[in-house]
């Protein structure tokens, strides 16, 4: 049993020390400040957030617009796709008028050789009617027309076709890069950016070599389709052949000049009479005179008209007129 004296104390003790913990327990003046200080720190921690989500708010509007100009730059990048095809730096495409110029006096070179060597009568019934069916019932001015036609026509098949991929070499590595560059093509592994690119710095290497032969086989082959109506003395014949070489060395150097440019380059001499606009076109002679001029039909391309862009009708310039007959 405990002294009475420290039971006392004890107890006395233990009371102080509950009288303390209710005073801590019991809110004082510091406690409220310090609830005060919590409140002002969430206000401001409110505040920083709703600032953030104006921010969130603003950068989604950035966001959306940011997208809008990618799909804008997106659509132009297809129509300037040409333009970065167009940036190789060792190649200069030619003007315009440099192509013009090439067309008008390949025409003209056309006409004159027609004029000087075929426009005899012909001498033999049966080529007329198995290889020029009609020819005979045309006017003088008409045959002239339809045998410049025919010279321009094998121009085109010889250097301008889809399958004739020119490189002005001699005629082992020319048809060795032919079936190369028509094998890129055939895989569709290669884009045709690659091939454009690769076809430019090919031609214009293949120019630097100087392996280019005259087209002579070409010219005197022509020539004997033409025999009926051509020269019959032996030193006009050679000279009909090689003014007809020259013509096709000019022809080939203008394809040289499409098929090492960026810019695309076309021939219209294989098109449909048809399909060629009368704005488009210059009337040179006509078959049935007896018809009004604004009945007129196209019946024949004489010497097709250069276009650039062809195939972009947007970007599409006429640069020379298509030279037609009428009915």
């Amino acid at each position: 049993m405990l002294d009475p004296i420290r039971q006392v104390v004890r107890e006395e003790c233990s009371s102080a020390i509950t009288h303390e913990q209710r005073e801590q327990k019991r809110p004082g003046p510091d406690h409220a400040v310090k609830i005060r200080e919590l409140e002002d720190q969430l206000m401001e921690s409110k505040a920083e957030t709703n600032s953030l989500l104006d921010q969130v708010d603003l950068l989604k509007e950035d966001i959306a617009q940011a997208k809008l100009a990618v799909n804008e730059r997106d659509a132009k990048n297809k129509k300037l796709q040409r333009v970065i095809i167009e940036s190789s730096q060792n190649v200069t495409p030619p003007m315009d008028n440099e192509i013009i110029t090439l067309f008008n006096q390949l025409n003209h070179d056309i006409m004159k050789i027609v004029k000087k060597h075929f426009t005899k009568p012909f001498r033999s019934a049966e080529v007329a009617i198995n290889t020029w069916k009609g020819f005979q019932a045309l006017s003088p001015e008409n045959k002239e027309l339809w045998v410049r036609a025919f010279i321009a026509d094998e121009l085109y098949a010889a250097f301008f076709g889809r399958r004739r991929k020119v490189f002005g070499l001699d005629s082992k590595r020319e048809d060795a890069m032919k079936g190369f560059e028509q094998m890129l093509e055939d895989s569709h592994k290669v884009s045709e950016a690659d091939i454009i690119d690769w076809r430019i710095r090919t031609v214009s290497c293949a120019q630097k070599l100087g392996l280019a032969r005259g087209c002579r086989n070409l010219a005197y082959d022509t020539v004997q389709d033409l025999r009926f109506m051509g020269p019959q003395k032996l030193n006009e014949q050679k000279d009909a052949e090689e003014t007809m070489e020259a013509i096709y060395d000019r022809a080939r150097d203008i394809a040289i000049l499409f098929r090492s440019n960026t810019v695309s380059y076309s021939w219209l001499q294989i098109k449909p009479a048809s399909s060629i606009p009368m704005s488009e076109s210059e009337i040179i002679g006509s078959t049935n005179t007896r018809r009004p001029a604004e009945l007129y039909v196209p019946e024949k391309i004489i010497f097709g008209g250069a276009v650039k862009n062809q195939k972009l009708e947007e970007d599409r310039v006429v640069l020379t007129k298509t030279e037609l007959v009428v009915k």
